[in-house]
């Protein structure tokens, strides 16, 4: 069984930032963290925080906003570009980063594929205000996931 683990904030890290080590270093196989949450663990900027956290945790995923996001694992770095979108209201966004992201694992695909369906689903996220999305929208976003996945 693999362990996926979302930093989720930078509040939280900051007063339980030791109880977190142990727990990313003992048991975390995925680590999700945006740059605020990736600084309050390590005290430094995302670059060399994404180094540092890829010592503790196999696969790291570094979000950075409208920059997209970064995936490395101890052998590969990857670097997955923010879906053009407007942003309205990021509520969600990480959490459907992460739904993305850990769906493609699942499904076997190469971790930048991973990568790219966790940045479209957050990309869809902050198109509207708050968390839930339409049924139309959702019938788009499947429509649009099958497209990513096969395409080579």
């Amino acid at each position: 069984m693999l362990v996926a683990l979302d930093l989720a904030s930078y509040n939280v890290v900051e007063t339980s930032l030791n109880q977190f080590k142990k727990i990313i270093e003992g048991y975390v196989d995925i680590l999700f963290a945006n740059e605020q949450e990736a600084r309050a663990f390590t005290g430094l900027e995302p670059e060399k925080a994404l180094a540092v956290l890829s010592e503790l945790s196999g696969t790291v995923i570094l979000k950075v906003g409208a920059e997209g996001s970064w995936v490395k694992t101890r052998q590969e770095l990857i670097k997955v570009s923010a879906f053009p979108v407007e942003c309205v209201d990021t509520t969600g966004a990480g959490d459907l980063y992460a739904a993305g992201f850990l769906y493609g694992f699942a499904q076997g695909l190469s971790l930048e594929k991973c990568g790219i369906l966790g940045s479209f689903l957050a990309g869809k996220v902050i198109e509207i205000v708050g968390a839930r999305m339409d049924k139309d929208k959702f019938i788009e976003i499947k429509n649009t996931i099958s497209k990513i996945i096969e395409d080579k």
